[in-house]
Protein backbone atom coordinates (compact mmCIF):
# COMPACT_ATOMS: atom_id res chain seq x y z
CA UNK A 1 0.00 0.00 0.00
CA UNK A 2 1.20 3.67 -1.00
CA UNK A 3 0.76 6.32 1.09
CA UNK A 4 1.65 9.77 0.11
CA UNK A 5 1.07 12.14 3.35
CA UNK A 6 2.08 15.52 1.52
CA UNK A 7 -0.41 14.67 -1.44
CA UNK A 8 -3.34 17.15 -0.16
CA UNK A 9 -7.02 16.60 -1.81
CA UNK A 10 -8.05 19.85 -3.78
CA UNK A 11 -10.94 21.54 -3.31
CA UNK A 12 -13.01 23.22 -5.78
CA UNK A 13 -15.71 25.70 -5.33
CA UNK A 14 -18.18 25.99 -7.74
CA UNK A 15 -20.01 29.53 -7.91
CA UNK A 16 -23.41 29.62 -9.45
CA UNK A 17 -24.97 32.41 -10.93
CA UNK A 18 -28.27 33.02 -11.47
CA UNK A 19 -28.55 35.93 -14.11
CA UNK A 20 -27.28 34.47 -17.72
CA UNK A 21 -24.56 36.57 -18.88
CA UNK A 22 -26.23 37.70 -22.25
CA UNK A 23 -29.11 39.30 -19.86
CA UNK A 24 -26.91 41.26 -18.01
CA UNK A 25 -25.23 42.43 -20.84
CA UNK A 26 -28.46 43.29 -22.36
CA UNK A 27 -29.52 45.29 -19.18
CA UNK A 28 -26.28 47.19 -19.22
CA UNK A 29 -27.27 48.65 -22.66
CA UNK A 30 -30.63 49.63 -21.70
CA UNK A 31 -29.07 51.44 -19.04
CA UNK A 32 -26.46 53.22 -21.12
CA UNK A 33 -29.32 53.98 -23.81
CA UNK A 34 -31.57 55.77 -21.33
CA UNK A 35 -28.46 57.19 -19.56
CA UNK A 36 -27.87 58.97 -23.18
CA UNK A 37 -31.75 60.07 -23.49
CA UNK A 38 -31.57 61.60 -20.22
CA UNK A 39 -28.19 63.30 -20.80
CA UNK A 40 -28.99 64.81 -24.49
CA UNK A 41 -31.25 67.95 -22.91
CA UNK A 42 -30.43 70.12 -25.73
CA UNK A 43 -33.24 67.73 -28.22
CA UNK A 44 -36.16 68.04 -25.32
CA UNK A 45 -38.77 70.53 -26.07
CA UNK A 46 -39.20 73.82 -23.61
CA UNK A 47 -42.11 72.32 -21.32
CA UNK A 48 -40.60 69.23 -20.53
CA UNK A 49 -37.58 71.65 -19.86
CA UNK A 50 -39.47 73.75 -17.67
CA UNK A 51 -41.15 70.64 -15.98
CA UNK A 52 -37.80 68.91 -15.64
CA UNK A 53 -36.12 72.62 -13.50
CA UNK A 54 -39.33 72.80 -11.67
CA UNK A 55 -38.86 68.82 -11.02
CA UNK A 56 -35.08 69.81 -10.08
CA UNK A 57 -36.24 73.15 -7.76
CA UNK A 58 -38.79 70.85 -5.70
CA UNK A 59 -36.62 68.26 -5.18
CA UNK A 60 -33.58 70.70 -4.01
CA UNK A 61 -35.54 72.57 -1.60
CA UNK A 62 -37.04 69.03 -0.11
CA UNK A 63 -33.37 67.78 0.36
CA UNK A 64 -32.62 71.34 1.73
CA UNK A 65 -35.18 71.29 4.27
CA UNK A 66 -34.49 67.56 5.15
CA UNK A 67 -31.16 68.65 5.70
CA UNK A 68 -32.17 71.27 8.04
CA UNK A 69 -34.67 68.95 10.22
CA UNK A 70 -31.98 66.74 10.62
CA UNK A 71 -30.04 69.49 11.84
CA UNK A 72 -32.25 70.36 14.66
CA UNK A 73 -32.56 67.02 15.31
CA UNK A 74 -28.97 66.40 15.93
CA UNK A 75 -29.23 69.36 17.70
CA UNK A 76 -31.50 68.39 20.05
CA UNK A 77 -30.43 64.66 20.66
CA UNK A 78 -26.16 65.83 20.93
CA UNK A 79 -26.87 67.52 24.53
CA UNK A 80 -29.10 64.27 25.61
CA UNK A 81 -26.76 61.73 24.36
CA UNK A 82 -24.09 63.53 26.14
CA UNK A 83 -26.08 63.44 29.08
CA UNK A 84 -26.23 59.85 29.02
CA UNK A 85 -23.10 58.99 28.07
CA UNK A 86 -21.73 60.82 31.97
CA UNK A 87 -23.92 58.82 33.34
CA UNK A 88 -22.90 55.84 32.43
CA UNK A 89 -19.74 56.83 32.96
CA UNK A 90 -20.16 58.17 36.82
CA UNK A 91 -22.30 54.81 37.03
CA UNK A 92 -18.81 52.56 36.02
CA UNK A 93 -16.79 54.61 38.28
CA UNK A 94 -19.25 54.04 41.22
CA UNK A 95 -19.41 50.49 40.64
CA UNK A 96 -15.87 49.82 40.41
CA UNK A 97 -15.45 51.75 43.82
CA UNK A 98 -18.13 49.85 45.50
CA UNK A 99 -16.31 46.46 44.47
CA UNK A 100 -13.25 47.68 45.61
CA UNK A 101 -14.83 48.31 48.66
CA UNK A 102 -16.05 45.10 48.92
CA UNK A 103 -12.60 43.89 48.26
CA UNK A 104 -11.30 45.28 50.69
CA UNK A 105 -14.09 44.44 53.30
CA UNK A 106 -13.68 40.73 52.48
CA UNK A 107 -9.65 41.22 52.98
CA UNK A 108 -10.53 42.81 56.35
CA UNK A 109 -12.68 39.74 57.70
CA UNK A 110 -10.28 37.55 56.49
CA UNK A 111 -7.41 38.90 58.59
CA UNK A 112 -9.83 39.00 61.55
CA UNK A 113 -10.55 34.90 60.85
CA UNK A 114 -6.86 34.74 60.25
CA UNK A 115 -6.28 36.53 63.60
CA UNK A 116 -8.61 34.83 65.68
CA UNK A 117 -7.65 31.44 65.04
Amino acid sequence: MLSNKQQQPNLIVVRFISKPLKQHIEQQKQKETTMEKVTDLTQLPIESLKMLAKQAEELARTKEQEGVEKDALRKTLNPLILNAVQAKGKYERKLNELLDISTELDNALNALKDALK
